[in-house]
């Protein structure tokens, strides 16, 4: 785990130890629904940096355009923080769990697209950030010994954001106001410092 600033992320092997046991989790209330939703919730949220408030709040028309997961998420202003819309580009590994989302859940109940992407099967009301707390918690403990929380994720999406492109960009993925929140993730680790010096 990268310690930068006191900001805890995950690996890529935790990642996907993670994503491995929500896939399989015997302990998902409905079974194969939940696991489903679990999993393509962890995927999202890791391939695009959102809070999960914001997350919480999307509803099946913000993700789904003609059948197919849309290539640019856009943050309403009403959900966001901050109240400011921003985009964010889906990568091929988000498209992929909102397609899922899409074929095995949302066409299957037959939800319309303006109610919301991550409800509850037996409400009209978004699934709440506590649930989302809660699942994590509990597979972060179970398969890896330690606490996952939603905003572990976020911080795992930016810290390897940060790698592969400037802070402006990363501030602007994250919807923060100030530059100066999103270059907690400039500082170096460990293995920043082995790569410049390997590379040497």
């Amino acid at each position: 785990m990268s310690k930068q600033s006191n900001v805890k992320t995950l690996t890529p092997d935790e990642c996907q130890e993670l994503l491995n046991y929500l896939g399989r989790d015997p302990r998902a209330p409905s079974g194969s629904r939940q696991r489903l939703r679990n999993k393509c919730a962890v995927i999202f949220l890791l391939n695009t940096g959102l809070r999960v408030s914001e997350f919480c709040q999307l509803r099946i028309s913000d993700l789904v355009f003609q059948g197919r997961s849309v290539r640019s998420l856009t943050v309403r202003a009403e959900i966001a923080k901050n109240g400011r819309e921003r985009e964010i580009p889906l990568n091929l590994r988000a498209g992929e769990a909102v397609d899922s989302m899409n074929r095995f859940l949302w066409i299957r109940e037959h939800r319309a697209p303006d109610l919301y992407a991550w409800q509850l099967a037996d409400t009209s009301k978004p699934a709440s950030p506590r649930l989302f707390q809660t699942i994590l918690k509990k597979a972060g403990f179970d398969c890896l010994g330690k606490r996952v929380t939603p905003h572990m994720l976020r911080h795992t999406f930016a810290t390897r954001a940060i790698k592969k492109t400037d802070s402006r960009v990363v501030q602007k993925l994250l919807g923060h106001a100030n530059l100066q929140t999103t270059q907690v993730y400039t500082h170096p680790d460990s293995d920043d410092l082995q790569r410049a010096v390997d590379s040497i």
